[in-house]
């Protein structure tokens, strides 16, 4: 079974005991980032936020896809399939790529915010651990990128901090593949589109995670996951392409000549990262659901 999106795959993750819905009031401040942290350190379900502090009508999920349990869920398996089995699946899957298909529309354009009207913190961007640099839209999500000299998208997932209300920072460091196309970009004193994808459906967003050799599409094995092809649409302000049924999709321009400082974060293993610094993203447009 394939989903679309991610409320499809809540549904099933309801069906399956593996999220529970929060209705108290919560604080997108620390609380949020302290109660996902916990059920992650006891294995428990995913926590979707049904009420958050200063955005009434907002939901935040917090770790859709932090089990081998919602692993399996994803990929469309049952909840109790082994990590062998798993494995064995996606080299199945994967040994047949499907390319993704271009749609005119999604769910993704109800809402288009650009010009004057962007602001971020329209949005309950939690601030996840004291001590961060500030607070963090982007860690669960799907950063979209293109070379400058060929046809190679990259989907990568690099954690993005809020500057202010239309600038952003990302974690885009030389080892990465984001890297290799910005290097092209900055070469020539020219801004990068990028697109940061919010709430895609769940595979996609595991593909953007895992290792992927350079030059090879993450779209294609998002496709061969699900089992059949991604719908991508078209940003409003850059050339790229975006999962079409995704919660929302913040499109950018990282700037040649502004940098500033990114982090401290504290990362999962424990450890908090420092302090470096990388080029700002100016927010182009902000697309969202209802």
């Amino acid at each position: 079974m394939a989903f679309k999106d991610n409320r499809e795959f809540i549904r099933a993750l309801e069906k399956s005991g593996d999220v529970i819905h929060v209705e108290q009031e919560v604080d997108w401040e620390l609380e949020i980032g302290a109660i996902t942290r916990r059920t992650n350190e006891l294995g428990g379900p995913a926590v979707l936020f049904n009420n958050i502090k200063d955005y009434p009508g907002h939901r935040i999920l917090g770790s859709p896809v932090a089990t081998i349990r919602r692993f399996a869920i994803a990929l469309g398996l049952d909840p109790k399939t082994s990590i062998k089995a798993i494995n064995e699946e996606y080299t199945r899957r994967t040994a047949k790529l499907i390319p993704p298909v271009i749609v005119k529309g999604g769910p993704c354009k109800e809402n288009i915010i650009q010009g004057d009207d962007i602001d971020i913190f329209r949005f309950p961007v939690p601030m996840i651990h004291d001590g961060d640099g500030g607070r963090y839209i982007g860690t669960w999500c799907i950063d979209v990128s293109k070379d400058l000299d060929s046809n190679w998208v990259n989907w990568g997932m690099y954690r993005i901090m809020v500057h202010n209300r239309r600038i952003l920072t990302g974690d885009f460091t030389p080892s990465k593949h984001i890297d290799m196309q910005l290097s092209q970009y900055l070469a020539r004193k020219r801004p990068m589109p990028v697109a940061i994808v919010i709430g895609a459906d769940p595979v996609s967003t595991l593909c953007a995670a895992f290792f992927i050799e350079a030059r090879h599409d993450e779209a294609n094995y998002a496709g061969a996951l699900n089992q059949e092809p991604i719908e991508l649409v078209r940003c409003e302000t850059i050339d790229l392409l975006v999962p079409a049924h995704a919660e929302m999709v913040i499109e950018g321009e990282i700037l040649p000549d502004i940098e500033l400082p990114e982090g401290p974060f504290g990362e999962f293993t424990g450890y908090r990262h420092g302090i470096d610094m990388h080029n700002a993203i100016e927010i182009k447009a902000i697309t969202h659901r209802n």
